[in-house]
């Protein structure tokens, strides 16, 4: 009898033994859905409160980099074919550029690398956190690249700007009077924005690396900068001209206003390794810089790469930007960031006249690109 009550004390104690080692492999689960919503809330929390947040190494640094290899052998060296990874000799003559700013449109955004990331879950899940739904709609939005400033001097002043413009319909008030977008209630966001672009980095971005800028919290002022902003998009002027107001304007206004707390408003750079997640709202006050001499790691500075990404509910979808992102797709085209009100961006669109030398070789094939089935739903053709 005393052994049959030993094994069974023994039993039922190596019973709750195995039962309490369990919970653990029961329970990750649960730990990491509190931990990932602590996360979303979070980032959800610097986007309403300080217009923009970071998502750091959403993609790990070996994906990051076999990533940045890729647009390397997909399209760089495809669409300049003097200019080489791993030949740095002759890159202050073949480097691409477009522009002042590193912006390149045209193909740079059709390609299977950049689409491999706009069909990544992981970046999607993001912005389905943002929208509060996964039906969604990417932009075909294009590249950076800058060409290290220790190979070739690229410095430029800043050029703070928003991608929002009431004149465009981006508004509340419009927006909610509109059942089939109502937009209003689509995001878990309070502040209600619009649009969430992003940017994807494929390289580091510390101090000295340039890169993003934004002021922090200049999108609560939107509703009282934006119309002075309008009213300088409609004088006949020269674009550059407009631009150049449109700045200035900015510099002023942030330079004399303080935010809720009192505070003077800041010009801040936005920092990240590689594989990072850079989001902010459409009316934050942003631009981007180039990067300067004297930095870390100077004896092989890095390139400025990031591609630029945002999702939008695919309820906002009408029958005309469908076409529209059909005709980029199948042409191999660059669209605007706002996926529902697409706008074709061809290379010609933001080549500088001083840069023509550097428009894509003839000989460049526009890929066949191969969607999942996530990809596919994106696109929404």
């Amino acid at each position: 009898m005393n052994c049959a009550h030993i094994f069974l004390f023994t039993f039922l104690l190596l019973a709750s033994a195995f039962t309490k080692a369990q919970l653990p492999s029961e329970n990750p689960e649960c730990g990491h859905i509190e931990e990932q919503r602590h996360f979303i809330d979070s980032y959800l929390k610097d986007l309403e409160g300080l217009g923009y947040c970071i998502i750091p190494k959403l993609l790990s640094t070996s994906e990051t980099e076999t990533l940045y290899k890729r647009v390397w052998n997909e399209f760089i060296e495809k669409a300049w074919p003097n200019c080489k990874l791993d030949n740095r000799s002759n890159w202050k003559e073949t480097f691409p550029r477009h522009n002042t700013y590193g912006l390149f449109a045209g193909p740079a955004g059709q390609i299977q690398v950049i689409w491999d990331l706009r069909q990544n879950p992981l970046i999607v899940d993001v912005f389905a956190k943002v929208w509060n739904t996964s039906d969604l709609i990417v932009s075909m939005d294009g590249l950076s690249l800058m060409c290290p400033c220790e190979i070739r001097e690229a410095t430029f002043a800043s050029w703070p700007h928003v991608d929002q413009l009431i004149s465009s319909g981006h508004n509340i008030e419009t927006h909610g009077q509109n059942a089939h977008i109502d937009f209003v209630s689509e995001s878990l966001l309070k502040t209600k924005p619009y649009t969430i672009q992003g940017q994807f980095l494929f390289e580091d971005s510390f101090d000295g690396d340039g890169g993003f800028y934004c002021i922090p919290k200049s999108h609560l002022r939107f509703a009282e900068f934006a119309p002075h902003l309008e009213s300088i998009s409609q004088l006949e002027l020269p674009q550059v001209e407009k631009w150049k107001i449109q700045n200035s304007y900015l510099q002023d206004f942030f330079r004399r206003e303080t935010d809720e707390s009192g505070n003077l408003y800041s010009m801040k750079h936005i920092t990240a390794p590689r594989g990072s997640l850079i989001l902010w709202d459409s009316r934050t006050v942003h631009w981007n810089q180039s990067s300067s001499r004297g930095r870390p790691y100077s004896d092989k500075p890095k390139v400025r790469m990031v591609c630029y990404i945002c999702y939008v509910p695919k309820a906002r979808l009408t029958d005309k930007a469908r076409a529209i992102r059909k005709e980029a797709f199948e042409k191999g085209i660059c669209t605007n960031h706002d996926p529902a009100d697409p706008v074709l961006k061809y290379t010609k669109d933001n080549l500088q006249q001083e840069y023509e030398q550097y428009v894509e070789d003839p000989s460049y094939i526009k890929p066949k690109i191969k969607l999942t089935s996530l990809g596919e739903s994106l696109l929404a053709l």
